[in-house]
């Protein structure tokens, strides 16, 4: 127990009610996955004592920095933005943002695919077709219930934020072009160029820095095995990047969590983190 009280003794009330309401969330829709988080979010805090997060009023945005601290907004308070930084935050301490050395040649055989920016763009078209549906479901239920304190428990919502990570990740491919401009694709050599929507992302600016593509994808990898929506969903980044490149990232999540983070608690202690 002292364990998990370490990991609680530093936050106010209203993040503390936040955080276990993230981990039962988890535990509900994934338990081997709650257990990794909650083993990895001991080991964090019992490693590097800074390691904190706040609810804020910060503009409709979320950061982690690597001072240790996590800043979400108190107004979106939406799980899926709690565990892609979370992921941001394992990758830190857990190996300090390293890129394997093998990533960008990956990234570079698939540019130079010409059915990448096919895929992609009709998979960012479908996405953006079922997040208009779900919009569409949620307002209704939002119309009857009346009720927007409990939104995050909402399917609809939730399979709204996991459309979001994945267009975040295809907007990571293109380096914010996908977001910024929207990815466009020449059918053929007679530039008949097809434009997709614009998509979730972060954009061109912030790809200036070319680290921040791996570091999106493991952020957004976490926050979509976090989500109990993973394996509906999956396909689409398989269909956009091959099975081979996905199952890539997934085997670096797991590295980040399973092996970099040394574990100190107990199944005792993790099943106490969300009551």
């Amino acid at each position: 127990m002292e364990e998990v009280l370490q990991l609680y003794k530093d936050l106010g009330d209203e993040e503390l009610n936040y955080l276990k309401g993230a981990l039962l969330y988890l535990k509900n829709v994934n338990i081997n996955e709650y257990k990794a988080i909650c083993e990895t979010l001991i080991s964090i805090k019992l490693s590097h004592p800074e390691f904190i997060f706040y609810l804020d009023d910060i503009g409709g945005k979320a950061k982690f920095i690597q001072t240790g601290e996590m800043f979400l907004d108190k107004n979106i308070s939406s799980y899926s933005v709690f565990f892609h930084e979370l992921g941001h935050a394992m990758h830190y301490f857990g190996n300090g943002y390293t890129i394997p050395n093998e990533f960008n040649s990956r990234i570079t055989s698939l540019e130079s695919d010409s059915k990448t920016s096919e895929r992609c763009l009709s998979i960012i078209q479908a996405l953006k077709k079922r997040k208009k549906e779900l919009e569409k479901e949620l307002g209704k239920i939002i119309l009857e219930k009346q009720d927007l304190e409990n939104i995050t428990q909402i399917s609809e919502f939730i399979e709204i934020q996991l459309i979001t990570n994945l267009e975040d990740i295809i907007d990571a491919f293109y380096k914010g072009e996908s977001h910024s401009r929207g990815i466009r694709y020449e059918k053929d050599m007679f530039t008949n160029v097809e434009k997709g929507p614009k998509s979730e992302g972060h954009g061109i600016d912030y790809y200036s820095n070319n680290a921040n593509v791996f570091l999106e994808m493991i952020a957004n990898i976490t926050s979509l095995k976090c989500s109990g929506l993973y394996e509906r969903y999956i396909p689409y980044l398989e269909y956009c990047f091959g099975e081979e490149f996905v199952e890539f990232l997934e085997n670096y999540y797991k590295i980040i969590i399973l092996d970099n983070l040394p574990k100190k608690t107990n199944i005792e202690n993790i099943n106490k983190l969300a009551i």
